[in-house]
């Protein structure tokens, strides 16, 4: 799988074309993600049937400034996955696991591992074929309050550094696992609030390319 690309296309030219059809006074955000579905599909072809590829698209819309956001899926064979965003919910993609350590103080393989530990231990018995249920119950119960959540509406300030946060522990939780990192370099964070379009909070030059060990 190509990162940067679908096929012979990267995403900067799939995001130039959106950009191309959207017009930034009249077209509502579903629209949007509508038209980027139909421009991912005509580059997703044979590509498609081996990889999957997910984005996110967000914004808000012209007559009341309200916003909204779509987590889009693709995946072989299947229709796009279309998963609407909720105010103040925090999604992690890509490399969550150290993310998801810290976030909700716990391993995101733990409650499986948990599980299947104790299945091992005691058996598969008929006596406890509603252990399963009732063990998982108890774990989300039981972390729920753990969770680093913090407060729903963070100013954006904060929310930039929130998000700058838990970029920079993956990026060097995985620079000192053995192997190459499957992340890392400069972390790029923009924006887009009610009040104004995208904006930049830190972008990367190009000169970076060359002499990142200087910065």
């Amino acid at each position: 799988m190509y990162v940067g690309q679908i096929g012979d296309v990267s995403h900067r030219t799939l995001i130039a074309r959106l950009g191309d059809k959207v017009d930034l006074n009249k077209t509502p955000v579903n629209e949007a993600v509508q038209m980027f579905i139909d421009i991912v599909l005509h580059e997703y072809g044979d590509w498609g049937k081996a990889e999957t590829v997910g984005y996110c698209l967000g914004g808000w819309n012209i007559e009341n400034r309200l916003p909204e956001c779509y987590a889009i899926l693709f995946k072989p064979k299947e229709k796009p996955e279309i998963q609407p965003l909720k105010i103040g919910q925090a999604q992690f993609f890509g490399c969550p696991e150290f993310f998801t350590r810290v976030f909700h103080s716990y391993a995101p393989r733990l409650q499986v591992l948990l599980l299947n530990k104790f299945k091992t231990i005691w058996g598969a018995k008929e006596s406890e074929k509603d252990f399963e249920k009732v063990f998982l119950k108890a774990f989300q119960e039981a972390v729920s309050p753990l969770a680093a959540i913090g407060f729903r509406d963070l100013p954006i300030r904060e929310a930039i550094d929130f998000v700058h946060t838990y970029l920079h522990i993956t990026i060097k939780a995985f620079k000192f696992m053995s192997g190459a990192p499957i992340c890392g370099g400069p972390i790029e964070i923009a924006f887009i609030s009610t009040d104004r379009r995208f904006r930049w909070v830190c972008h990367k030059s190009f000169e970076r390319a060359i002499y990142e060990q200087d910065f």
